[in-house]
């Protein structure tokens, strides 16, 4: 009695934890949001599906639905081919050679459809191998497009990989669900078919054995849609608990500073505890419902089907109508059950996609105004007007989907007003942290800025549209990506220029033909994953190369040339000199060389532009230029500049 008392009070505490589990976990709003997802219908998916088979895979599709009607109707046929068969038993007895005749004819074709069910059914394999192929690698790159035309800002905040992983879950779902549909598509012919041989015989019983598959339609939708929502707010308390175990993790020195390892320990456990009772009681409640329901509904149905059966044999003595109605009536069961877990399958696919997706839309922080203006040659320079930005509050891919307002942290640039024109290399510097990359940032307009414009030329860059602002500026940031093929390939992949002339010039320009001359095959060698065969600084060329032979308006460098020597540094600069001449050149820097060698010089300091000049004029007023040089420091750099240029002419 003690025992049962006990299980009767964790019972009982258990499931009120399972009405109360919202509250634990604050979790009305991801519900809400769960809502959100359920809005998307089947009938959708369903119809966006086909729609790209339409348009990747139609004729494999027309072959696949083909041979899956043969192996539906031969699967509704078979039935009546049994009647038939069984009905000439009586005659065979008798021993007549007419009645053994029809009998093998009958059975011949019984087992004639069986074969050919077999046949068309290894074919349906093949074809949708195959139309499964053409969907996947169409399905692949249509969600690769739709990646890479995501603003910039995203990639800043969630990896690439991340997203190219919910790509790939999208349609591995999206296959499942075209499986289920093309079994739904067999089953639901094969039902039919069954249905009207039972309902050309004993009518009645045919409507009763589709009421109760109605029946027990009706009742797996329902206990299905409950423990769905079971099944989040399980899932949201779980994540709760990983989220508790991270945070102590994170913290273990201070959690061990405070002494509060076991009882940190022991809070987690508990709560561990908690979820597994939740589930345990779940599951099990699950299952006793749905086994005693169905055990109820196949033991009406079975009932009938013998009444019925067993009624028409004495009345009218045909043993072959006995074949027909148990057979009937057992594959409308079976397809019915097949068609309905078919169905619940779609629906929790079409779920998960919807929930993937939502990871992946734009977060409402990083939308942006944009528009479908047209830049000019003439638009060459830069113009900022008033502007103040703050970086919005997202740090994980998580919070994407469920951001219902726009939060933004501390300012980063305060009233900036800045004019960049060709003619000569303007120089960004400053302490880290000041907002030097920011401003790169909002130039390229991977952002909106919360006060003051942005101009490209004469056009708001919130009047262009991404293309637009990537076909005028050349951008190289602080962590530049190659492909895994040759020197040439990458360095004409933006450009396609195939001018050897030209791509021997930037190749001297960037300081890279010596290095070309030692590789095995020159352009042609293979520089690996991400160039991981080059070094850092010829990685740093590499790209420097690269965006000069783009030809663009306007070039944007963040840090472009850290970790290379003064006579490296002196190359670049003399090659940016010579580009700056037509082009307006933007260069973030913390290289002495680079300052002393500028046009002009920003100095950025607590959010605000503070000098803004030649070196030498900012020398002596600038406390960050006096710090990192002296003006004999910046004489000399240029002397040894101008020996440089003339030795390299």
């Amino acid at each position: 009695m003690q025992e049962q008392a006990v299980f009767r009070e964790k019972y009982n505490f258990v499931k009120f934890e399972v009405l109360r589990i919202k509250f634990l976990l604050g979790g009305r709003k991801e519900t809400a949001e769960r809502k959100n997802s359920d809005d998307v219908s089947i009938r959708e998916t369903i119809g966006e599906i086909l729609g790209e088979l339409k348009i990747y895979a139609l004729k494999p599709l027309k072959k696949l639905l083909l041979v899956s009607a043969v192996c539906g109707i031969s699967s509704g046929i078979a039935p009546y081919l049994r009647m038939l068969y069984m009905g000439e038993l009586p005659e065979l007895l008798s021993g007549t050679t007419e009645a053994i005749v029809i009998f093998s004819i009958f059975m011949a074709l019984s087992e004639i459809n069986g074969y050919l069910w077999s046949v068309f059914f290894m074919y349906s394999g093949f074809f949708k191998s195959e139309m499964t192929d053409l969907y996947d690698n169409a399905l692949q790159a249509k969600n690769y497009v739709e990646i890479l035309h995501k603003p910039r800002a995203l990639f800043v905040v969630n990896s690439v990989e991340s997203m190219l992983s919910f790509a790939k879950e999208i349609f591995q779902y999206k296959r499942s669900v075209l499986n289920e549909l093309l079994q739904c598509f067999r089953e639901a012919i094969t039902f039919v078919i069954c249905t009207f041989s039972l309902f050309a015989i004993v009518p009645q019983l045919a409507l009763f054995m589709v009421l109760l598959q109605l029946i027990s339609m009706e009742f797996v939708l329902y206990n299905n849609k409950f423990f769905r929502t079971v099944d989040e707010r399980f899932r949201l308390f779980s994540q709760k608990i990983s989220r508790e175990t991270g945070d102590v993790s994170g913290q273990a020195s201070l959690v061990q500073s405070a002494n509060k390892v076991e009882k940190e320990s022991g809070r987690i456990y508990a709560k561990l505890m908690k979820s597994s009772a939740l589930k345990r009681l779940k599951y099990c409640n699950r299952r006793i419902g749905e086994k005693s329901f169905y055990l109820v509904l196949e033991a009406v149905g079975a009932v009938a089907v013998c009444y019925v059966a067993i009624a028409d044999i004495i009345k009218t003595g045909d043993i072959g109508r006995l074949a027909l109605i148990s057979g009937a009536a057992v594959q409308m069961k079976i397809r019915c059950e097949t068609l309905l877990r078919s169905y619940l399958s779609i629906d929790e696919y079409k779920n998960k996609i919807a929930d993937i997706r939502k990871r992946m839309q734009l977060p409402k922080v990083l939308e942006r105004v944009t528009g479908n203006n047209r830049l000019s040659a003439a638009d060459n320079f830069i113009r900022l007007e008033n502007v103040s930005f703050a970086y919005p509050a997202l740090k994980r891919l998580e919070d994407v989907g469920f951001l219902t307002e726009v939060k933004y942290g501390n300012t980063v640039l305060e009233n900036v007003t800045l004019d960049v024109r060709a003619g000569g290399v303007t120089v960004v510097a400053g302490t880290s942290g000041q907002g030097k990359s920011t401003l790169m940032r909002i130039i390229r307009h991977d952002y909106d800025v919360q006060q003051g414009e942005v101009f490209i030329g004469t056009q708001n860059v919130c009047d262009l549209s991404d293309e637009e602002i990537n076909r005028h500026i050349a951008f190289i940031g602080q962590n530049v990506r190659f492909f895994d093929t040759s020197v040439r390939r990458n360095l004409t992949y933006f450009s396609d220029v195939t001018d050897e002339k030209r791509i021997r010039e930037v190749l001297d320009a960037a300081g890279l033909t010596e290095d070309i001359a030692h590789f095995e095959g020159g352009l042609d060698y293979k520089i690996g994953i991400n160039g991981n065969k080059l070094s850092g600084g010829q990685r740093q060329r590499l790209a420097l190369a690269r965006t000069f032979l783009t030809n663009r308006p306007i070039v944007i460098m963040d840090e472009p040339t850290t970790g290379l020597d003064q006579v490296m540094s002196f190359q670049i600069m003399k090659a940016l000199k010579e580009l700056a001449t037509d082009k307006t050149v933007l260069l973030v820097t913390h290289n002495p060389t680079e300052i002393a060698l500028a046009d002009r010089v920003l100095i950025i300091k607590g959010k605000h532009i503070v000098a803004d000049g030649e070196p030498l004029n900012l020398i002596e007023n600038t406390g960050f230029l006096k710090s990192a040089m002296t003006r004999q420091d910046i004489l000399s750099k240029k002397e040894l500049f101008v020996a440089h240029c003339r030795k390299t002419a």
